[in-house]
């Protein structure tokens, strides 16, 4: 019994804590990227996940989810697809990142990539295409079920899948699905707007010729190919412009398997009773005649639920004005005019322009307005609703479609409000276009982008307040200026340097290298030793500044022959040098003026000195050395500050004809080292001294017994 308790439990906890391989961005599983669009099949396991604590909380959700990692390469053209769905009835979130390195990931940016969320169980969001992304970088999805943080959610799976809208496949195995477009309620054709390139097609192999290139021979067909899902009406039409282009439908038992032609055109398809939910293979070729294989081509494509013409019947209550069969309960061929008003229960929809000369007043429910309308009055309505779809949706001035305009359009997770040229500019404030106060301005050219009239106020949202800075290519954030904390404010290093540089909010103490640390003092350092704190100027050699090493502070210049100078500079620019240090001169330390000291110490270590002799003469040198008092020529001298006043002492020149060891020169000028004619004052005292014997024994000598 016990050994079969120890067994469950070994299995128990082995089942526990199995994480899977991609529970952390550097075990991420590669998913390939699928031709033009793609279905989410592959179901990829969630079970056991955790959170990826080096990663922080999640972006969509800014909470500790389970989640699990996923990767896919860019494709040349920048652009990627990535559709979610869920397969067991649980809500998923994917958001994406880019990186070059599973250890450093950055979100992508709104703006430039699209909105990096997706959600499974949020209509319209399971799917959306990203742009301007990097072609060969890798970009990394962090995949977790929505408010999961405890291991009892970490359970189910969720399908994935990637695809380049923009690319057609060289073989129907690597064909990706073509968007099927809703039916059109009056049966109009879907037009295509869309084009598709190609280049280096080939002849893919065991399929039948198409019926309708004769007399092209089959072997210069060069093809590239894409899918469609038959809707669940079985009603299907494809269109496509013509440049020189063919079409070619088939069924097939596989991508690799039987292939049977369902129609072959060089404008358009149209089939009302398809196998629901099949797939269709669609081959693309460039016709050539009779002439060689041409392995490149484009075209606009369109795929829509087609549906037929409603049949129109007057004996179905309806009214015809200008047509005798009409299609609606009123139907007007040519102008209408109303002289008081419309007024409608349900929807106004028009098929080409809606002219309006007054106002359009949504009084009850909302107003929906389609493609290029146009209104010179007044619009008021309660909510204005456009399509879902995206691209331009609102011109204010300048037209609409490809021309440049001002107005509003939308892309994927990217709200867009623009001018027509680099030269405008798009200006908030408050007022009306006639009498307008400007308090903010994006501006189109030059460095600067955005100008405010006030401060501008950054609020702490689910991080500390500030702003990020990207790099060049703003494909990185380099740098942060904001708040550590409360009381902090800095410069931030993302690259490594952390808080370089902080001010204290309230006491004014800055920090250099404390890495959000509250500076102590007015100015305070890292406490890092061995370095230059301060440099002023970096020359050749070194740094002029301020360094600090074990027990030691310096102050420095960075050439042999520099010097170190202390005085006064005043508010006037005048700089009084008081002392200097310097090595190239006879003094590595001058004073320029008096010092007062408790006491000085020369060295004077016999180890130190050689060649040593006694001083020859020392008396008859002394006796030739005059003191004389004087005073200091302090007025003709200033930088120097002599004492003023009587003083004694010697003249330079008379003691080097004497001693010219004691005697040194700066800037023409010479000086005494007093300390230096000591042993000669010793000298000279034992010389006398020994005279004075020697006439006390002559004198003495006499007078002895």
């Amino acid at each position: 019994m016990r050994r079969t308790l120890w067994l469950s439990a070994l299995l128990l906890s082995g089942y526990c804590f199995a994480q899977p391989p991609n529970d952390n961005a550097c075990g991420a599983v590669g998913i390939p990227v699928e031709n033009l669009g793609c279905e989410p099949s592959v179901a990829y396991n969630y079970t056991a996940a955790t959170w990826s604590s080096g990663s922080g909380n999640t972006w969509c959700e800014n909470f500790q989810n389970l989640d699990v990692w996923y990767k896919f390469t860019v494709p040349s053209n920048g652009k990627a697809r990535v559709t979610i769905a869920a397969t067991d009835g649980n809500a998923y979130t994917a958001e994406m990142y880019t990186s070059n390195s599973c250890n450093s990931l950055a979100v992508f940016n709104s703006f430039s990539n699209g909105y990096p969320c997706l959600y499974t169980n949020v209509p319209g969001e399971s799917s959306r295409e990203f742009n301007g992304l990097t072609p060969g970088g890798e970009v990394y999805m962090r995949v977790y079920r929505r408010f999961s943080n405890t291991s009892g959610f970490a359970s189910g799976s969720v399908k994935i899948c990637v695809s380049n809208n923009f690319v057609l496949a060289d073989e129907p195995c690597n064909a990706g699905f073509f968007p099927v477009d809703s039916q059109d309620p009056l049966g109009q054709d879907c037009t295509p707007v869309t084009a598709y390139s190609w280049s280096g097609a080939t002849l893919t192999p065991s399929i039948p010729n198409p019926s309708c290139i004769t007399p092209m021979p089959g072997n210069n067909v060069r093809d590239v190919w894409f899918k469609v899902r038959v809707p669940a009406s079985g009603r299907l039409r494809i269109n496509h412009t013509y440049n020189g282009t063919c079409l070619v439908a088939y069924t097939a038992t596989a991508c690799n398997g039987a292939f049977t032609e369902l129609g072959c055109t060089f404008f358009g398809l149209n089939w009302n009773n398809l196998t629901p939910n099949s797939i269709i293979y669609v081959r693309m070729l460039r016709y050539t005649g009779t002439n060689s294989a041409i392995d490149n081509g484009s075209a606009k494509i369109c795929a829509a639920e087609s549906n037929s013409v409603p049949q129109a019947s007057n004996n179905a209550g309806r009214v015809g004005i200008g047509i005798d069969t009409p299609f609606a309960k009123l139907d007007v061929v040519g102008n209408g005019i109303f002289r008081d008003k419309l007024t409608t229960l349900g929807d106004l929809e028009t098929r080409g322009n809606l002219i309006v000369q007054g106002n359009i007043l949504s009084k009850y429910g909302n107003t929906k307005l389609p493609d290029n309308t146009g209104v010179s009055g007044q619009l008021s309505v309660d909510s204005f609703a456009f399509s879902n779809r995206l691209g331009n949706h609102l011109s204010l001035y300048g037209g609409l479609g490809s021309a440049n305009h001002y107005g509003f359009g939308i892309q994927s997770g990217l709200l867009q409000i623009y001018s027509d040229a680099p030269s405008t500019a798009v200006a908030v404030g408050y007022g009306n276009s006639n009498n307008f106060t400007e308090r903010g301005r994006f501006i189109n050219n030059g460095e600067t982008a955005l100008r405010l009239n006030g401060r501008l106020q950054i609020q702490t949202g689910s991080q500390s307040a500030g702003v990020w800075l990207a790099n060049a290519a703003n494909s990185a954030n380099v740098a942060f200026v904001g708040l550590p904390s409360d009381n902090l404010v800095g410069f931030f290093g993302n690259t490594g340097a952390g808080w370089g540089l902080t001010m204290n909010a309230a006491n004014g103490n800055i920090g250099i290298g404390l890495n959000g640390t509250s500076a102590q003092v007015p100015l305070q350092f890292s406490n890092a030793l061995g370095l230059t704190k301060i440099s002023l100027y970096r020359g050749t050699y070194g740094d002029v500044g301020i360094g600090v090493y074990g027990g030691e502070l310096r102050l420095q210049n960075d050439i042999p022959n520099g010097k170190v100078s202390f005085g006064v500079l005043e508010t006037t620019g005048s700089y009084t040098e008081l002392a200097k240090a310097e090595r190239g001169g006879p003094f590595a330390f001058s004073i320029l003026g008096s010092l007062w000291v408790n006491g000085t110490t020369y060295s004077s270590d016999e180890r130190f000195k050689q060649n040593i002799t006694d001083i020859v003469s020392p008396l008859q040198k002394l006796l030739q050395i005059k003191g004389v008092e004087y005073e200091m020529r302090s007025g003709e001298f200033e930088k120097y500050h002599f004492q003023p006043g009587r003083q004694i002492g010697l003249l330079a020149q008379n003691v080097e004809t004497v001693v010219p060891e004691a005697v040194s020169e700066q800037g023409g000028y010479k000086g005494v080292d007093y300390a230096r004619l000591v042993p000669l004052l010793i000298e000279a005292i034992r010389e006398q001294e020994q005279r004075i014997r020697e006439l006390e024994s002559r004198v003495l000598a006499p007078l002895r017994p």
